[in-house]
């Protein structure tokens, strides 16, 4: 099955939920931005209230063919207008799964992941640095491992598959770094706590 359709040749581009680009419209302060992958999982959780937006790979940015490390400027003019103080990249609990085959190299993908949180954290570092930007705080998160073999890897999942445990979900996600049920997290403000 196909989850998502976008037409050859055009660039892939951030999701941003109906809620968010009025915010975005009426200035309207938003001080925790989620990031997830993909329209689906950013969808799920801003039905349930979150300020999420939804990327169109595991990072915040990437401008293809050149290796620039830089992020959307959409994204940036959301941070600043709406007064971002916290942005969160929340990887699926795929972000720790390992298929073995003896042909394989099993660092590629836990390489890609650990170069998506770095190279999104690099980027955000101007707007750290620059006083116009509300943003003080960045932290990283992924659902826990047990959750892949509960076919709850990603954010849309886990509220699928435990429908009735939606709200302690959403409070460990707002955990940020404390979070230990559903999710596990580093703050990655400073660079050192990046590795």
């Amino acid at each position: 099955m196909q989850k998502y359709d976008q037409m050859r040749g055009t660039p892939a581009r951030l999701f941003y939920p109906p809620g968010i680009v009025e915010k975005f419209q009426k200035s309207t302060k938003i001080p925790v931005l989620y990031c997830v992958e993909g329209e689906l999982k950013a969808y799920s959780g801003y039905i349930r209230g979150l300020n999420i937006i939804g990327l169109p790979g595991n990072t915040l940015l990437k401008e293809k063919g050149t290796g620039d490390v830089r992020l959307e400027a959409s994204l940036v003019g959301l941070i600043c207008k709406c007064q971002v103080e916290t942005l969160v990249l929340v990887h699926d609990a795929g972000a720790l799964m390992l298929n073995w085959a003896s042909s394989k190299d099993l660092g590629k993908r836990p390489g890609s992941f650990a170069a998506a949180v770095i190279s999104s954290r690099e980027a955000l570092q101007p707007l750290l640095d620059d006083p116009k930007y509300a943003l003080q705080r960045v932290f990283y998160m992924h659902g826990k491992r047990e959750f892949i073999t509960k076919d709850a890897k990603g954010l849309d999942d886990m509220f699928a598959t435990h429908p009735d445990h939606e709200q302690e979900i959403l409070t460990d996600l707002a955990k940020h770094a404390e979070a230990s049920e559903y999710f596990l997290s580093k703050n990655i403000t400073t660079p050192h706590e990046v590795v």
